[in-house]
């Protein structure tokens, strides 16, 4: 195309203009009576004999365009390219027929944005004709959500106007279910009741190592947990009769591999439910940056999106898309992807039929690196980038162990879990749950089981939690899964309460309204919105019911086996009945008085420094009202000052004040601070730094759970605080940074529970393990029963050290070869004594096998022909014995 004008471009016999989403909207009610444009009783239920559109206010410019465009009497066929799917024919059709248009059209129907995929669908427009089934379906969702959302709204409103209520009272198809939701939820948190129940906990040994095990019973009739007891007297009588015994025995020892997939490429929903988990995003602040990512930066695909999967069309793009990433943090893992390419893609990441309007969100290519990201787009942008990576790499391998033993009849049950091949994990580890990973030790059914404690515990059974705005996203889509018609659970499939584009704003709605408040990270229901509920006269408007029969006959009526006349006519007598029914209840002034929304927050603190938005008084807090940002006025036992609060607000951080208490009361010192996601969090002076990074020269610090410079993420040195389950100890990473090695350090673990010494080596990524023994250290005897050492003295297999093997084997001498400790475990070393034909002496054997890794200039047999030759023999781990001779090269 040529040209580009205002709202179209194009030249010669072409034009290409655009819709900004719904240009059109149904025509407020006084547009078809003016008696509709009061509220009252009698003019209820509004039910036009015909709709009509009016202009957006937002979008009146750009509708004249299309229009006039539309209205052209030169026009000779339109190609609707609107979104491959129901709400995209609604967009078109109400253009299309609002402006008069005649001419004829065809439909451009393609779901990935591909250059590629954009050619074969204009190769293959449809007749606009076989949309008209598609577009009765969006027609009549958006002229019955008008018909009962205003109906029911105005008669609820005046209904408790009667009773002297004065507000507004919102009703909607998906903001009422919605709304229900959370006011079941708390419900059922007022009415929870905690019992009180207890536990044996234990701790046993044999002779392989010490684990803790938890008492647990028969299964329970009720379904309850076998571990819990509800009588304390019944613990102790456990506790007494094991600690008689003393003593017990393994029993059923169970030890297996599984693996866990990747998981499935984000939608817009699963995008904004992990914002919210990791970030705190809002559902609404999600989508907005997600938007800006693709249309302002154009680095991710479309993100309204209900699909997760990929189209065969784009499978051939994935390799292009995985070097794009090739920089920073995901340079590790695209280069991991590349050398292992091709990578098995299975349905899992490409399926059509799993791809409706738009396919998954993922990178476009475009670099972000030169887009001038913000914080928060960087975040999101992060999210898609690590989660697409993430599904083309290997599954994660766990070893689970679970130990039975038995003492006094009692049986006592663990549980392990320890991640063997982080594989997918690496690149998109999923959120801490603060749960470490429990080794047990490598016993075997029949082994004895020494109690060095057993204990009560008391416990307390917990409330249902509040939803927060991920969990409340994913109780939405989920919402057709508490059908029980089966019909409607398959018409709910797809998109449940609401689409993933309109789920945010349902959720914004709610809070503008005052039906729902933010509570740090939970959304509460308002008692204006508890009452509304549970006043609502018409059930069904509360239940998703409605819309999975709504969606059950919109699906029949796309695919041409319902009518779009006898779906309305069924709607607008289900608009009078709810009319009826309501206008017909009494109300209780109480309750009138209760659903008014509460008073007006307090007065502003100031602007938020993440949005737009405005810091309020919000009563416990100081909150923005339009993300996630909040400044508790008490944290822990210690009162915020305003002051602080704007402190904090304008500098991001306050100075160290005291007065704070933890939780045994004890005072510490502490400055307040706004993290990534505007929570206020304790902010402490940095630790002192141990040393200079390896890698970029920064101080290193100890940070919690690992040790870590200033640079941050942006550097790959990291190490963590516990290696091999041992806890480093601040001098030891001295020493390891400035003499780039430790001495040999005991209590490292294997994953069989057994004990081992290593050295640590700095790397410019941490830190690896050396299992040699320094040259100061004095030599140390065979185990026990072992094989004598072949040299009078020490020398470690090669083999083993190659291989990372935590235990290295020694070398020993047999009758024709030396070889490893290890050989019954699998070493492959086999040196013979006449290696080539040459007799080895052992001096010359111990330089192989040891530090130097090869013989002296020797005359060896090394040609084809076997003529002898200059030669040395050098260890090769790829090598048959792990050894070879090479030809020496002058």
């Amino acid at each position: 195309s040529k040209g580009r004008h205002e709202g179209w471009m194009g030249g010669g016999d072409l034009r290409i203009t655009w819709c900004l989403g719904h240009l059109l909207e149904l025509s407020e009610p006084q547009a078809y009576h003016p008696e509709w444009k009061s509220w009252r009783e009698e003019s209820l239920p509004m039910v036009p004999d015909d709709f009509t559109l009016s202009p957006r206010q937002d979008s009146a410019r750009q509708w004249r365009v299309v229009r006039d465009l539309l209205k052209d009497r030169e026009l000779g066929e339109v190609v609707n390219a609107c979104d491959a799917g129901r709400e995209g024919e609604l967009i078109f059709g109400n253009a299309y027929r609002h402006a008069g248009c005649r001419a004829p059209v065809k439909r451009l129907w393609i779901s990935a944005m591909t250059t590629a995929a954009i050619r074969q669908g204009f190769e293959r427009l449809k007749p606009g004709a076989e949309m008209i089934p598609l577009e009765d379906a969006a027609r009549c969702r958006s002229e019955a959500d008008w018909l009962v959302g205003l109906n029911a709204t105005r008669a609820m409103t005046l209904m408790a106007r009667r009773a002297g209520g004065g507000s507004l009272l919102s009703l909607g198809r998906v903001q009422t279910p919605t709304l229900a939701v959370l006011c079941d939820r708390e419900d059922a948190i007022d009415a929870f009741v905690p019992e009180t129940f207890w536990q044996v906990k234990a701790t046993l040994e044999a002779p392989a190592g010490r684990w803790e095990a938890l008492w647990t019973g028969p299964k329970r009739k009720d379904g309850g947990p076998p571990d819990r007891l509800a009588e304390q007297s019944a613990a102790e009588a456990i506790v007494a009769k094991v600690q008689a015994a003393g003593a017990g025995t393994v029993g059923k020892v169970t030890r297996r591999e599984s693996q866990e997939k990747p998981p499935l490429l984000y939608d817009l929903t699963a995008l904004q439910k992990e914002a919210n988990k990791r970030f705190r995003f809002s559902a609404q602040r999600t989508l907005d940056i997600a938007q800006a990512l693709y249309e302002r930066h154009k680095v991710i695909t479309y993100p309204r999106t209900d699909s997760r999967h990929l189209t065969t069309e784009q499978k051939p793009l994935l390799p292009g898309l995985v070097a794009s990433l090739d920089f920073g943090p995901y340079a590790q893992f695209a280069q991991a992807v590349q050398a292992r390419w091709p990578v098995p893609i299975t349905k899992r990441i490409v399926d059509d039929a799993e791809v409706s309007d738009h396919h998954a969100i993922v990178p476009t290519g475009t670099d972000p690196r030169s887009a001038g990201l913000d914080r928060d787009e960087k975040q999101v942008f992060d999210l898609v980038a690590r989660r697409f990576l993430a599904v083309l790499h290997p599954d994660a391998v766990f070893a689970n162990a679970t130990v039975e033993a038995k003492v006094a009849g009692e049986r006592f049950l663990a549980k392990g879990r320890t991640c063997l091949e982080a594989g997918w994990r690496a690149v998109d580890p999923p959120p801490s749950r603060g749960k470490p990973e429990v080794l047990l030790p490598p016993v075997d059914s029949g082994d004895p089981a020494t109690v060095v404690e057993v204990r009560t515990h008391e416990g307390q059974t917990r409330p249902p939690k509040r939803f927060t705005e991920a969990t409340l996203l994913g109780a939405m889509e989920q919402a057709g899964d508490g059908l029980d018609d089966a019909e409607l659970k398959r018409a709910m499939k797809r998109n449940g309460l609401g689409t993933p584009a309109t789920r945010a704003a349902i959720i914004e709605t709610l809070l503008r309204r005052k039906y729902i408040a933010r509570e740090e990270r939970d959304l509460v229901p308002t008692p204006a919105g508890r009452t509304l509920i549970s006043a609502l006269p018409a059930p069904e408007l509360r239940s998703p019911q409605l819309t999975g029969e709504w969606e059950a006959r919109l699906v029949s009526m796309a695919e041409g086996q319902d009518q779009r006349d006898a779906f309305m006519g069924d709607i607008r007598a289900f608009t009078a009945d709810v009319v009826r029914r309501i206008l017909d209840a009494k109300l209780d002034a109480t309750l009138a008085q209760r659903m008014a929304p509460p008073p007006p927050e307090g007065p502003a603190l100031g602007p938020c420094p993440r949005c737009e938005g405005t810091i309020k008084d919000g009563g416990r807090a100081w909150r923005c009202d339009q993300c996630a940002v909040s400044v508790p006025k008490t944290i822990a036992h210690r009162d915020v000052s305003e002051r602080m609060a704007k402190t904090l607000l304008k500098d991001g951080e306050t100075k160290a004040v005291k007065g704070f208490k933890n939780r045994q009361g004890k005072p510490f010192s502490a400055a307040l601070k706004l993290d990534e996601a505007g929570k206020t969090v304790f902010h402490f002076p940095e630790s002192e730094a141990l040393g200079d990074c390896p890698t970029c020269g920064k101080p290193v610090r100890r940070r919690r759970t690992v040790f870590a410079c200033d640079t941050g993420r942006e550097c790959p040195f990291v190490m963590g605080v516990t290696l091999a389950g041992r806890t480093m100890e601040d001098a030891e990473i001295r020493t390891l940074l400035s003499e780039q090695r430790t001495p040999r350090l005991h209590g490292f673990h294997q994953r069989n529970g057994a004990v081992f010494k290593a050295a640590l080596v700095l790397e410019a990524r941490g830190a690896r393990f050396d299992y040699r023994k320094g040259p100061d250290e004095p030599e140390d005897a065979p185990p026990p029963g072992g094989p004598p050492f072949a040299f009078g003295h020490r020398v470690h297999c090669p083999l083993c050290i190659d291989s990372g093997e935590a235990r290295p084997g020694y070398v020993i001498a047999g009758r024709a070869a030396w070889g490893c400790s290890r050989w019954k475990a699998g070493c492959a070393l086999r040196l013979p004594f006449e290696p080539l034909g040459v007799t080895l002496d052992p001096e010359q054997a111990q330089r192989l096998l040891g530090k130097a890794r090869e013989t002296v200039l020797m005359k060896l047999p090394v040609d084809i022909g076997g003529a002898v030759t200059k030669g040395r023999l050098i260890v090769d781990p790829q090598a048959e014995g792990g050894w070879r001779g090479v030809k020496h090269s002058k």
